[in-house]
C-alpha cells in the first residue's frame, strides 16, 4: 500500500539519532538497565505503555427501529491491519465491516442484516460507515475527523 511506503520513506529520511528535547529523557531511560531473561539484561532508547483495551459493551441504535445493538469491541488491530494490506476501498470497507460483525451477537447481526435487504428499509451502507466511525471514536477515546 502507498501509505505504508510513503511511511516508511519518511521514516528512513529522518535522522532518528539527532539531539532534541527529549533527549535528557531518553538518556535518562537508556541508563535503566531491564532484564530480559535469565542472567540477561536489555537497554531500550523507547519504552511505550500499553493501556488496557477498552471491551465494555457499547449500545447504539440506528432509526427506524427500536432494536438496541450491543456491540463488544474487538481490537481495533483486527481492522487497522487488514485495511493496510488493502488493495482497494472494497477490501477496506470489508474489513471495517468484520470488525463491526465480529463486535455483534449474531441476534445483532441478523437483525442489521434483515434492515440493509429490506427494500423498504432506508438504512444503507453510508449510514454503517456512520456507525463503525462512531465505535472507533467511542473505542479509542479519539475523533476520526
Amino acid at each position: 500500500m502507498q501509505l505504508r511506503k510513503d511511511h516508511e520513506a519518511a521514516l528512513a529520511a529522518q535522522d532518528l539519532n539527532r539531539p532534541d528535547a527529549a533527549a535528557p529523557a531518553r538518556q535518562q531511560h537508556a541508563d535503566a538497565v531491564r532484564p530480559s531473561g535469565p542472567g540477561r539484561h536489555q537497554v531500550s532508547d523507547l519504552s511505550f505503555k500499553v493501556a488496557k483495551r477498552r471491551t465494555d459493551a457499547i449500545t447504539f441504535d440506528l432509526e427506524g427501529s427500536a432494536h438496541v445493538y450491543s456491540f463488544v469491541p474487538p481490537k481495533q488491530a483486527a481492522m487497522i491491519l487488514p485495511m493496510l494490506d488493502a488493495e482497494s476501498d472494497l477490501e477496506a470497507a470489508k474489513a471495517a465491516f468484520e470488525w463491526l460483525d465480529t463486535g455483534l451477537s449474531q441476534e445483532d447481526q441478523d437483525h442489521l442484516s434483515g434492515r440493509l435487504k429490506d427494500p423498504k428499509d432506508d438504512l444503507d451502507i453510508d449510514i454503517l460507515e456512520e456507525v463503525v466511525s462512531g465505535l472507533v471514536e467511542r473505542v479509542s477515546g479519539r475523533p476520526t475527523t
